[in-house]
């Protein structure tokens, strides 16, 4: 994770967790076990704040524009995680197939 990036709605910011040491390791990872198993996430990690900002140019031309959206860093870290595992699990078939 970056420094200095926004908190998503939930207010945490990614250095709260970067620097909070195995304490906030050991919260997420129950969090993270806990949605695992009930197969639920908390309603804060899936929504998501889409800002549009002024790039150059003329205002009134849609393509000056780029959207950026502010997401919960804890729901990313979760999404993450999935995608490793998911990596994971496709890779090894992918590989039989060729």
């Amino acid at each position: 994770m970056r420094n200095t990036r926004s908190p998503g709605n939930d207010g945490v910011v990614g250095e709260m967790i970067k620097y909070g040491g195995e304490p906030v390791v050991r919260e997420m990872h129950q969090i993270c076990r806990a949605a695992f198993k009930e197969g639920r996430t908390p309603e804060e990690w899936k929504k998501c704040i889409i800002t549009v900002l002024h790039k150059k140019g003329s205002t009134l031309e849609c393509s000056n524009y780029r959207t950026i959206a502010l997401m919960s860093h804890l729901g990313e870290i979760l999404m993450s995680v999935l995608t490793e595992r998911l990596r994971a699990q496709t890779e090894e078939h992918l590989a039989d197939e060729h």
